[in-house]
């Protein structure tokens, strides 16, 4: 199932998935830990200045929409412009609820890590 999560293109647009387990939604998934609540997903990259921004701003990223998925929760977000061809680096930016600490996330379906 993993194979279909991740970037994925369509023409010059690209798509970001991320996939979060819900044991509440399909109890077969992720058996250790809680509930991750997050707020919010972002991603972040060198590709934001194509779409009119400042790269790796996370203030102004694009947000993720959530959507529900038959073993957990999907969050995606396609590139509304074609991106120029090159080679681009990104990370998800993840707020919590109640004010936990943000943070960077690395796409675990990449096969990349990126620089940093």
């Amino acid at each position: 199932m993993y194979e279909h999560f991740g970037p994925r293109l369509d023409g010059k647009k690209v798509e970001f998935q991320l996939f979060l387990p819900d044991r509440t939604v399909d109890p077969s998934q992720y058996s250790r830990g809680g509930e991750p609540h997050i707020e919010e997903v972002r991603v972040v990259g060198d590709f934001q200045s194509a779409l009119g921004g400042a790269d790796w701003d996370h203030n102004t990223a694009p947000t993720l929409t959530e959507s529900p998925h038959p073993n957990g929760v999907l969050y995606s977000f396609k590139t509304p412009v074609d991106l120029p061809d090159g080679f681009y680096q990104y990370k998800f930016y993840v707020t919590f609820e109640g004010g936990g600490p943000a943070r960077y996330v690395s796409d675990p379906c990449a096969k990349y890590g990126g620089n940093d």
